[in-house]
C-alpha cells in the first residue's frame, strides 16, 4: 500500500529530528555487571549460573546493584567492545559477615566455617569455568574465574580491631580474613578485544563441572538466601547512537 501524505511527511522529519542523529555514534568506557545469589530459594548452591539473564528494572532484579545490562543478554541499542572481565561479590550487610566478638576467641580461632574466609579459600572461588558466548559460539574460556579473572579494582583494605569499653581494655580476637586479587594489574584482558553488536545475545555463564559446591561459611554467617552474590563485570567501549 502506497504511503499516505501524512506518513510520508512524519517519516521525513522522523528521519531529521528524531531522537537519534541517524548514522552518528558516540563512544565511552563503559562497565555492566550482573550479580545473582550463590544460593537458590532453597538454601542450596547450584552447578550453574547465569549472568545477565534479567535486566533493570525486572521483578527479580530491582536496583542498579544487582545489574545494569539495559536488556536481558543484550546491549540493547549499543554496541559494545570488551576489554576485561573481572569476576566479583559482594554482600547485602556488613552485619551478616560482621566479626562476632562476643564469641571471637571460640568462634573465629578455632573455627575454619567462620565468615567469608573459606569460601574464599576452600569453596567457590577455587573452582568453576567462565564461558562467554555470543550467539552459539563460545569466545572466551577462564577456568577459576574468580582466581584468575579477580575484581582487580583496586579498592584498598582496612582492618580495625576493637578495644573493649572495660576498666582493664582488652583486644579482641580477629577473623581470618582473605580477599580476592584487588591490585588493577591483575585485570583479565579479552585478546584479540571482542565486538558485539548493536541488538546482539551473548551469555556469560559459570559452571561447576566437578560439581555444586556448598556454601562452607555457617558460622556467623546464616546460610539463607541472598547473604552472598556472586557477579561478573564487563569492561569495554560502547557505542551508542548520539542523540
Amino acid at each position: 500500500m502506497a504511503e499516505t501524505n501524512s506518513q510520508q511527511i512524519v517519516g521525513k522529519l522522523q528521519s531529521r529530528y528524531g531522537t537519534y542523529a541517524r548514522g552518528q555514534l558516540q563512544s565511552q568506557r563503559k562497565q555492566f555487571w550482573s550479580y545473582i545469589p550463590y544460593l537458590n530459594s532453597s538454601n542450596v548452591a547450584q552447578n550453574t549460573y547465569t549472568f545477565f539473564g534479567s535486566a533493570l528494572g525486572d521483578q527479580q532484579t530491582p536496583n542498579l546493584q544487582r545489574t545494569n545490562i539495559p536488556v536481558q543478554g543484550s546491549f540493547g541499542t549499543s554496541a559494545f567492545l570488551l576489554k576485561s572481565i573481572q569476576c566479583s561479590f559482594y554482600i547485602p550487610s556488613n552485619s551478616t559477615f560482621g566479626v562476632d566478638y562476643a564469641n571471637a576467641t571460640t568462634t573465629y580461632a578455632t573455627d575454619a566455617t567462620a565468615g567469608l574466609w573459606p569460601d574464599l579459600v576452600s569453596g567457590f572461588a577455587q573452582a568453576g569455568i567462565l564461558q562467554f558466548s555470543v550467539g552459539a559460539k563460545n569466545f572466551v574460556t577462564i577456568p577459576k574465574p574468580f582466581l584468575y579473572a579477580p575484581p582487580a579494582d583496586g579498592r584498598s583494605d582496612l582492618t580495625v580491631t576493637r578495644i573493649a569499653t572495660s576498666a582493664t581494655p582488652t583486644y579482641s580476637v580477629g577473623a581470618p580474613e582473605a580477599e580476592l586479587h584487588r591490585l588493577a594489574e591483575e585485570q583479565y584482558l579479552v585478546d584479540p578485544e571482542l565486538y558485539i553488536d548493536f541488538q546482539e545475545n551473548f551469555r556469560v555463564q559459570i559452571t561447576y563441572p566437578a560439581g555444586v559446591i556448598p556454601q562452607i561459611g555457617t558460622t556467623s554467617l546464616p546460610a539463607t538466601q541472598g547473604n552472598l552474590y556472586i557477579g561478573v563485570i564487563l569492561d569495554g567501549v560502547e557505542f551508542r547512537p548520539v542523540q
